[in-house]
């Protein structure tokens, strides 16, 4: 339930829609989906998830997968769709190894999330050209984690729910038992997109298309040295296969590639978004997605703009799109998508854009009323910030005794302003 705010009372944020519970993998509900009925207004979302919290992330869970583990187990593959009807549809045509992501891509925290259960991964996506994007990304993401993954493509314009109810979960299976190898499919994604190009520089831009992210698994990522050097010789033996080119130069050009990486990172802006194919989508902290949402929401959201600095917000990517809003208003004063998407050339960072608008007009919550829940959240963080650095400077620096009662005094004021006291009256 959520509170109305000026007026009393509350009234429920999944009125009117079907409700999913969304469990963790011990079987907790930890937070629920809703998904609108037949015949409701065109201008609402189709779907809304429970608010994010310390227990329940997006990113981080996976629909289904407490109720999938024997099945995944018995297959040795996790089977990802995109969406809690295909996951459903699936798993009442007999497929009981299929679980769903929450409205965003498989990533990172997914990919060892499953590496628990199995360690094969089929990624079920639509066959048009959306679906070899997330492809793509996704492929450029899981390099850097020990899985087996494997893409299956669906015909174009259909979803697993859509073939299980036309073709039968047979069709379903079919779809997945075809499922090709990651390296194999960026391979011929690229040589299509190619098209009629000369066959040598077919295989060259083929070839690019994979060493190009391989170069970029940092020695520091969650492989060790040995899986490193072991995925590698594996991605190099087969592009030798088949291509017949030589090793030791497909080694020498990872080698170029991992330098020229390494010298952009070196002189990249820390507060810089992630690189491309270093995070193909750009982690927001909850907080920095509040933010984000109000700034794109409020009619007059170059005023929150101006009231935040670089270090009210968490993460490098919120910086900068922060930083994106700052320029786009200076003129007139007005924050709009449209400005904000022409001020950025990152399609990744565009997308970001566009889900943070798209979630902002999905709120059930009006805009001014979330604005006034997030400022008293931002004076209590304003005043934990204050009250660790001056924690800090009392444990690490020697002051009299009148400049410590002074900062301390200047603690306890700061403290009950966030908490909205009032300062105590003598007498």
């Amino acid at each position: 339930m959520i509170a109305r705010g000026e007026r009393p009372g509350h009234y429920d944020r999944f009125r009117e829609r079907v409700m999913f519970p969304i469990r963790d993998p011990q079987g907790r509900c930890i937070a629920f989906g809703g998904r609108v009925l037949p015949g409701s207004s065109a201008d609402v979302a189709k779907y809304i998830n429970s608010p994010e919290t310390p227990l329940f992330s997006k990113s981080g869970t996976l629909y289904g997968l407490d109720s999938a583990r024997e099945a995944i187990a018995r297959s040795g593959r996790t089977v990802v769709v995109e969406g809690y009807m295909d996951c459903l549809a699936a798993r009442q045509a007999g497929h009981g190894d299929v679980v769903a992501v929450l409205g965003t891509a498989v990533g990172q925290r997914h990919a060892r999330l499953l590496r628990r259960h199995a360690d094969r991964i089929v990624l079920v996506l639509d066959g048009d050209a959306a679906g070899r994007r997330r492809a793509d990304e996704v492929m450029d993401l899981l390099l850097t984690e020990p899985v087996d993954l494997r893409i299956a493509r669906l015909p174009s314009g259909s979803d697993p729910c859509d073939l299980v109810m036309s073709d039968g979960g047979s069709a379903l299976g079919e779809v997945v038992d075809a499922a090709v190898d990651a390296l194999d499919y960026r391979l011929d994604t690229s040589l299509e997109r190619l098209g009629d190009r000369p066959a040598d520089h077919a295989i060259i831009a083929a070839v690019e298309s994979v060493l190009t992210p391989l170069a970029r698994v940092s020695a520091d990522g969650p492989l060790t040295d040995g899986q490193r050097r072991l995925r590698e010789d594996r991605v190099l033996g087969r592009l030798s296969r088949r291509f017949g080119l030589d090793t030791a130069g497909l080694r020498h050009r990872l080698e170029e590639l991992r330098g020229g990486a390494r010298a952009a990172a070196d002189r990249r802006d820390p507060d810089a978004p992630p690189d491309r194919d270093e995070d193909p989508v750009p982690a927001l902290t909850p907080w920095d997605r509040e933010v984000l949402e109000l700034v794109l929401a409020l009619p007059d959201g170059s005023g929150l703009v101006g009231r935040l600095g670089a270090d009210d917000l968490d993460s490098p990517t919120g910086r900068h799109l922060l930083s994106v809003a700052a320029r786009c208003c200076a003129g007139d004063g007005r924050v709009a998508l449209h400005r904000l998407l022409d001020a950025i050339d990152d399609e990744r960072l565009r997308g970001v854009l566009v889900g943070l608008d798209e979630d902002a007009a999905a709120r059930p919550l009006p805009p001014a009323e979330r604005l006034v829940h997030w400022e008293e959240s931002w004076r209590r963080r304003r005043a934990d910030h204050l009250t660790r650095a001056s924690v800090n400077v009392l444990k690490s620096a020697t002051l009299d005794a009148g400049a410590e009662t002074e900062l301390l005094e200047r603690l306890v004021a700061e403290r009950r302003a966030a908490e909205g006291m009032s300062e105590p009256k003598e007498g």
